[in-house]
């Protein structure tokens, strides 16, 4: 019991001893912490301190230094026929100057007669131009006039993508100018078809030639000869140019070739922006909407080959809201919709509010109730413009005697041209005193005039139908609006639409400077204010009364308010009239 009472005794003194010494640390850490975070604090407010001295000795540097040089670049700008306001925003987001960038700039003028405001183009994208030497210029434009490019061509490139001057013109390791165009002629460029496509394109130039390279050979194997390689793909995309080859367009041929694609060359001639997409987000997700449609495996591939632009509509934006549409507004069942697709594929490329939502409304009020029965014996009706070709085909329609129920029970009469067909073999019937409504409309509608007056017209003359259709004036329709239907912009759905313009861009030309997007925005709200300010109207010579005339707002010359002259009113004395108010300005 003594034993056990000692080591009680020598536990709890231990335990004082050891929570004492706890209590005495964690006081000293403490302390360290905030003398810690102090020295932080007043390390930072050096660093800040002598962040701001060193960019005010930048300031101070680049107005010793870069001042007069801008200064200087900006009369040679404006000696060479540029705009002063513009010549000093190119002169003023030069960061830096080579030792012969005033030989640079003369030898624009002297090479490819380049004027001031496109040296100053040139300089808004590339701040590195005036750091090359002359000689790169002229070996540029040296090599490029040996394959046929005159003085325009050379200033749209260089006006639009000056940082070609910056790549080798003859490099190493497979790389350069030269090699690239040579992998663009393999591909089956000819050298007009380079010209165009360089001119147009200029980014082109800068793609790797291993790239070119492989993307040809991986077109060449699926089955593209070399002139559809240049023409289908190079031509009119050739911003494929900047997708992987293995690692992009491999995988989407892959992906096609599952869904049962046998003939690449034809998907890849009608839609070269079939390489942009990706193949689990995108075409694997549109051949999955089908299939809930009721559209058969073995007619995917049939509506893919015959319309390959529907593997970009995007799915969450407008494939599944367009189902859902015709299902609630039109009262169509999946398998009607994927018959309506079957049968006309591109449908899946119109617009809800701009193209389709507009035809129903039509059909609605010309007094057709079954709208969704018309859509699906009758896709293409959907792609008509209402005020330009759905309303005169509906007026004469009416004019001649048919109704909405005719309309119904043959909608692909819209379809069919007024001026050839509809016109002139209804207007026979009412020439030979039969009812329009004697005949079913698809009976009239016959494929060709002989099926017409034979068949329709139980064996009239051809001659006389032909006869009768000289006699008839000329009609003049309405011409419909420019086509918007386009298909969306390749690339992948993960990118937006600014993202995918700019991945096209990118063969185009360099983006302006940042510094210079800045100045010039404040430029163009100097010239609208000021224009804002500018009197409205004009001023002109009249012959019959021989004065200038003013017509427009205000009066002319403006009248502002009366200045206070330090002169002595010569008015104002005794017995005078009191002097007029001045405004004390």
């Amino acid at each position: 019991e003594e034993e056990e009472e000692e080591e009680a005794l020598v536990t709890e003194e231990g335990e004082a001893s050891w929570s004492g010494r706890g209590v005495m640390d964690l006081e000293i850490t403490q302390e360290q912490e905030e003398e810690e975070l102090a020295l932080e604090e007043e390390m930072r407010r050096k660093e800040g301190d002598y962040a701001r001295q060193l960019f005010s000795l930048r300031e101070e540097e680049a107005k010793i230094i870069l001042e007069p040089l801008r200064a200087e670049l900006t009369e040679a700008l404006v000696r060479m026929g540029a705009d002063r306001e513009e010549a000093a925003m190119a002169a003023q987001v030069q960061s830096s100057f080579g030792d012969e960038w005033r030989v640079m700039v003369s030898s624009l003028e002297d090479q490819i007669e380049m004027r001031g405001p496109n040296v100053c183009n040139m300089l808004s994208r590339d701040r590195s131009l005036l750091l090359l030497r002359p000689e790169r210029l002229v070996r540029f434009v040296q090599y490029m006039r040996e394959l046929g490019f005159g003085n325009k061509a050379l200033r749209y490139v260089l006006g639009r993508r000056p940082s070609l001057l910056s790549l080798p013109l003859y490099g190493g390791d497979g790389e350069g100018v030269s090699k690239t165009i040579a992998a663009l002629g393999q591909c089956g460029l000819s050298r007009r078809q380079l010209l165009v496509l360089v001119t147009t394109n200029p980014g082109v130039l800068a793609v790797p030639p291993n790239k070119v390279g492989v993307l040809g050979d991986i077109l060449r194997g699926e089955g593209l000869p070399r002139g559809d390689v240049a023409s289908s793909v190079l031509r009119r995309a050739p911003w494929a140019l900047l997708y992987d080859a293995k690692e992009e367009v491999g995988p989407v041929l892959e992906c096609l070739r599952s869904i049962g694609i046998q003939d690449m060359s034809n998907v890849v001639k009608a839609y070269p922006g079939v390489f942009g997409l990706d193949p689990d987000e995108q075409i694997l997700r549109v051949c999955g909407v089908l299939l809930e449609c009721e559209v058969g495996t073995d007619s995917i591939p049939k509506m893919i080959q015959s319309c390959p632009a529907i593997l970009s509509v995007p799915v969450e934006e407008h494939l599944l809201p367009l189902v859902d549409y015709f299902q609630a507004e039109l009262g169509l069942r999946l398998r009607e919709i994927g018959k309506m697709l079957r049968a006309y594929p591109a449908t899946l490329l119109l617009s809800l509010e701009r193209d389709i939502r507009p035809t129903e409304i039509f059909l609605r009020d010309v007094g057709i109730k079954n709208v969704g029965r018309v859509v699906t014996l009758s896709p293409s009706i959907l792609t008509f413009d209402v005020a330009t070709q759905l309303v005169p085909k509906m007026r004469f329609l009416d004019k001649v005697g048919l109704t909405s129920y005719d309309m119904a029970n043959f909608p692909q009469v819209f379809s069919y041209p007024l001026d050839r067909v509809i016109r002139p073999r209804l207007l026979f019937l009412v020439y030979l005193r039969l009812p329009t409504i004697s005949k079913p409309l698809k009976h009239i509608l016959a494929p060709t005039d002989l099926d017409f007056c034979n068949v329709t017209l139980d064996g009239v003359s051809v001659a006389s139908y032909e006869k009768f259709v000289a006699t008839l004036p000329p009609i003049e329709l309405p011409k419909p609006p420019k086509s918007s239907k386009k298909p969306p912009l390749p690339g992948k759905p993960a990118l937006t639409r600014e993202e995918n313009e700019k991945v096209m861009l990118r063969v185009k030309g360099d983006a302006r400077l940042v510094d210079y997007k800045q100045l010039q925005a404040v430029l163009l709200k100097k010239r609208r204010e000021k224009k804002e300010r500018q009197q409205k109207g004009r001023e002109f010579f009249d012959l019959e009364s021989s004065q200038w005339v003013y017509e427009g707002e205000g009066t002319f010359p403006p009248k502002g308010p009366v200045m206070q002259s330090e002169r002595p009113n010569r008015g104002a004395g005794s017995g005078s009239d009191p002097p007029e108010e001045r405004v004390q300005l």
